[in-house]
């Protein structure tokens, strides 16, 4: 082989490896029995089912629940007693 075929195949197979791995980022499995809830600027929009989906969302597991916290000014404490 030429050097030019060389460098032909070279590109054509990184070509392939690039256009396979934005095919795989590009789409979301979800396993039997799970569901995922779909939400589009932080709010809910739909719950997926089991299957193939395209991953042009962002997605939640459905089990994620959201958590706050207080703030407590130091020095006060939930199990401090007064003796």
């Amino acid at each position: 082989m030429t050097d030019i075929a060389i460098a032909l195949l070279i590109v054509i197979l990184a070509g392939l490896f690039v256009l396979a791995t934005a095919v795989m980022r590009a789409v979301w499995i979800i396993p039997q029995a799970r569901a995922r809830n779909v939400e589009r600027l932080g709010r809910y929009h739909r719950t997926l089912e089991p299957g193939i989906i395209p991953a042009s969302d962002a997605q939640t597991d459905s089990n994620s629940e959201n958590v706050t916290f207080t703030f407590m000014p130091s020095g006060s404490s939930v199990a401090s007693t007064s003796r």
